[in-house]
């Protein structure tokens, strides 16, 4: 039986040398990199049953300045969290 080398004697086999290897591995390496995508987020934590709202306004019954409930995810936060400056009265 004869070997294919023998058949094509321009088929050789070469060794890779220093540049091709440092290539050929930083492709494999990046190629991994891609493949593995980015990581999932992390879950967010479940959110506290707060009254819905759609904005700030809904969260503060009248209240425009001064210690505010900010309207988060749809929801009013627990505690007032955002503070909005008064305009001076003359």
């Amino acid at each position: 039986m004869t070997s294919v080398r023998a058949m094509n004697p321009s088929m050789r086999t070469e060794r890779m040398s220093g540049p091709k290897v440092a290539r050929s591995f930083l492709a494999v390496v990046l190629g991994a990199l891609i493949l593995a995508g980015c990581p999932a987020d992390p879950e967010d934590p479940p959110r506290p049953d707060g009254t819905a709202c759609e904005s700030i306004a809904d969260c503060n019954a009248g209240q425009t300045c001064g210690r505010l409930v900010a309207c988060v995810d749809q929801r009013c936060e627990d505690a007032q969290s955002l503070e909005i400056a008064c305009p001076a009265r003359r």
